[in-house]
């Protein structure tokens, strides 16, 4: 598949059957989550990875247009731009369904001090909040400062992915490997939240560990799935535009579309809709339970002291 000759900014010649593939893979995925959010009434909650997979596929349509339009970059800013941004939407979907598990399992709802409600805000806050920025960091690529990942990596792959000079994609691998760092660094703080979570609710609510323990599970797959992706991107990045990487096509699909599916695809098999029932999984109160809780609550503090 590799030759030396560049396309766009691979050196390789694109597939496209597999390109064609993995766009239809991520639009039965789309439809299957929207189906999904309707049937189980979490519309206000299962957008975010709706638009993670739309994402997705709009890539992949993109990567299909450029393997037939391989000498031209006309496709290549797109495609880049969806494809290192999808994932995070799946990251933000990742720390809505800890937040929502958090104030449905634990009477306390918070952990390390933090409330299940803001674990969500804090971490969507800094990946997915300036979205509507975006459009400005592919415009001016690499030439403003970004405070966010989604920022950052945008004006990143914008600049890579784009026309300019060796310096300016140069700074713009720059930033992109440093949004990816950023990410990665929210993502191991919320992967110790995640780990507190499972250590408290084993104590508190370890009777409905059938209920919890799957989604949980999947989290932790999805997790490990985008930490994988993360890992090949910034290794991806800090190499030179002809390094082995960009040799081989295999190492994209392996690395970077296969993990993004695996991960979105785990939550159509455990959906968090057939787990997070009623008022407490949407944030709203329920003094009921708040009661019936609360010598679970008294419990759990005998058991940390």
């Amino acid at each position: 598949m590799a030759d030396e000759k560049k396309s766009g900014n691979a050196y390789y010649s694109p597939s496209t059957t597999a390109a064609i593939l993995f766009a239809v893979l991520f639009g039965f995925t789309t439809a299957g989550h929207i189906f999904q959010g309707i049937r189980y009434k979490k519309v206000p909650f299962t957008w975010v990875i709706v638009m993670a997979c739309a994402w997705e596929t709009a890539g992949f349509v993109f990567r299909t247009l450029w393997t037939h339009h391989s000498d031209r970059n006309t496709y290549v800013l797109p495609e880049q731009l969806l494809l290192v941004l999808a994932p995070l939407w799946v990251n933000a979907f990742d720390y809505m369904v800890l937040g929502r598990m958090m104030h449905f399992f634990l009477p306390q709802k918070k952990i390390l001090g933090i409330p299940a409600r803001r674990i969500t805000l804090y971490f969507v806050l800094f990946d997915v909040v300036y979205v509507i920025l975006a459009k400005k960091a592919q415009e001016n690529r690499a030439d403003w400062k970004c405070h966010s990942a989604f920022l950052i990596q945008g004006a990143g792959a914008a600049a890579v992915a784009g026309n300019g000079s060796k310096s300016t994609r140069d700074t713009g691998k720059v930033i992109l490997v440093a949004g990816l760092g950023f990410q990665e660094a929210f993502f191991i703080f919320f992967i110790v939240i995640a780990s507190q979570f499972h250590r408290f609710v084993l104590v508190v609510n370890k009777q409905a560990q059938r209920e919890w323990g799957p989604l949980l599970y999947t989290l932790y797959a999805s997790l490990v799935c985008i930490t994988a992706r993360t890992i090949y991107r910034m290794v991806e990045f800090s190499q030179p535009l002809d390094g082995s990487i960009n040799h081989s096509e295999a190492y994209f699909y392996a690395l970077e579309a296969l993990p993004i599916f695996i991960s979105v695809v785990l939550f159509n098999v455990w959906h968090p809709g057939k787990v997070l029932v009623g008022p407490r999984s949407d944030f709203k109160s329920d003094p009921a339970q708040s009661v019936r809780m609360e010598g679970i609550l008294v419990e759990e503090e005998q058991v940390r002291r």
